[in-house]
């Protein structure tokens, strides 16, 4: 039984030196995933990593992260849980086999513009002491058809609240 390994070959891809990783966490999220994998591939910047952890899928997760990290421009590791770990305790394990500086969150259902990456370097490097980055994000349908809200919207997360985080 296969159980909190790297699930899928080694890669031999070269190194971006971006100093990012990205930990991504799935579970049952075929519908979306794929959209979300090749949008970090149209990164301006690249990863140096994506880390995967899967909450044992029943569905053909596994299989659209295996078929990508066939073409993926950067390392993947891939770890399928041996229980049920959930969102936040999956979150922690992925986070944990990061090897970059720069740990950047995703789950499986987001679409990035291509450039997110890069703007978040450029903060790191212009603001030394910057010491984490969130962003808003545009709330979409099933078709990435725009709802006309963000996020900091939907939770009312207005300037005075975004002021305290400076």
């Amino acid at each position: 039984m296969i159980s909190d390994i790297d699930y899928f070959k080694k890669d031999k891809k070269a190194k971006n030196n971006s100093g990012i990783s990205i930990a991504m966490c799935t579970y049952n999220g075929e519908s979306f995933l794929l959209e979300q994998l090749e949008s970090i591939a149209k990164q301006t910047v690249l990863p140096d990593e994506l880390i995967i952890c899967d909450d044992q899928s029943t569905d053909g997760t596994l299989k659209i992260v295996q078929d990508f990290q066939n073409k993926s421009p950067f390392h993947m590791r891939i770890y399928l849980n041996s229980s049920k770990l959930g969102s936040t305790k999956n979150f922690e394990k992925a986070i944990s086999q990061c090897n970059e500086n720069i740990i950047v969150l995703s789950d499986q259902d987001d679409f990035w513009f291509p450039n997110k990456l890069e703007k978040m370097i450029r903060v790191f490097k212009n603001q030394a002491k910057t010491g984490y980055i969130f962003s808003n994000a545009i709330i979409v349908d099933e078709k990435l058809q725009n709802s006309s809200f963000t996020i900091w919207e939907r939770i009312s997360f207005d300037f005075r609240q975004r002021k305290d985080y400076k």
